[in-house]
């Protein structure tokens, strides 16, 4: 109903899209560019052209062809979690206006190296692609403020769990499915809670049953307002996310600001951007007997963890928003 009423994401994209080509049409020489996004610039960008104006694109997500050979070899290798990734038909619909407005693009901006090259996959191009990697909120307090991640932990062998969180849908494009899977055999050694909700349309109970009868070391959260989920994060000792991809994650962002330490995949966007090991701890996706061997490395050396914990805050802090826009102002210069 929502599609044939002209309520859906598209169909709204496309009304903005063309309310902005219509205002170009009646103002164009009061500009002399125009930015936007994907799924939301073709007129925009075709009316720009017609007018000599300049078309920065705005990519913020791998390029929808690498996004769709990655997820359909996951659905073969997940079927039972098939439903919570991005459908081929998703995809294709959208497939003739990515490419044509990266085309029309004189400039593209991309968050991370992996958004730069997934545009290996496009057609051919003549636009620059620069990376401007989006910037970590300020960290409330200074380090020595804020307790250890794992200052809970006793020196002693009666440890209590290492308390994982997980922030985003809960779907196997974020790999929950590799991530239940990597902590099954640690047992009560971890704790695990979940922040977030499933994907647009589909209802808790049509989740896996992994996901629907959890155990009692997860804890569902549900969708958190942004605060709240910050203070989660300082909660918790360690941030699981393992993305199939991302262009840049921001609750990874904000997980290192609050001191949060990360073990996420090199599809997440930090790669090229982090010093894994020291910054972050990353892992290749769709390989849940890696993630497991990297929580039993964590579980095992405490003092890495901390490590991790006090770098990931220093990084946040030397990349910030106000770095960001710096950063952008220079490449659109």
């Amino acid at each position: 109903p929502l599609l044939r009423s002209g309520f859906s994401l598209r169909a709204c994209n496309s009304r903005f899209d063309r309310a902005v080509a219509r205002h170009l049409r009646r103002n164009s020489r009061q500009f002399d560019a125009v930015y936007g996004y994907f799924d939301t610039s073709l007129h925009q960008f075709r009316e720009a052209m017609r007018r000599c104006l300049r078309r920065i694109y705005d990519l913020p997500t791998p390029y929808w062809r690498m996004v769709n050979r990655l997820v359909q070899a996951e659905a073969v290798r997940r079927p039972d979690w098939a439903d919570t990734l991005p459908s081929r038909s998703s995809l294709a619909e959208a497939a003739s206006q990515r490419d044509e407005e990266l085309q029309l693009a004189d400039l593209v901006i991309v968050p991370s190296p992996l958004v730069r090259d997934s545009l290996a996959e496009a057609p051919p191009f003549n636009a620059p692609v620069v990376v401007v990697p989006y910037g970590c909120p300020t960290p409330a307090s200074s380090i020595s403020d804020l307790p250890s991640p794992i200052s809970h932990l006793p020196s002693s062998a009666a440890k209590p769990p290492l308390r994982l969180l997980f922030a985003g849908t809960l779907s196997q494009s974020k790999g929950l499915a590799d991530l239940l899977e990597a902590i099954a055999p640690l047992g009560n050694r971890v704790q695990l809670s979940l922040a977030g909700s499933p994907p647009a349309g589909l209802p808790i109970s049509h989740l896996p049953s992994s996901i629907c009868h959890p155990s009692s070391s997860i804890h569902f959260l549900g969708q958190l307002p942004r605060g709240e989920l910050l203070a989660e994060m300082r909660r918790h000792d360690l941030l699981v996310l393992p993305t199939l991809y991302e262009g840049l994650s921001l609750v990874l962002l904000e997980a290192m600001s609050q001191g949060l330490p990360v073990l996420t995949t090199t599809h997440s966007g930090l790669q090229g951007l982090v010093e894994n090991g020291r910054h972050a701890r990353l892992i290749q996706p769709a390989d849940p007997a890696g993630l497991r061997e990297a929580l039993e490395h964590l579980l095992n050396n405490p003092d890495e963890l901390a490590s991790l914990a006090a770098n990931a805050r220093l990084w946040a802090a030397a990349n910030s928003w106000a770095d960001y826009r710096q950063n952008l102002r220079r490449a659109l210069s």
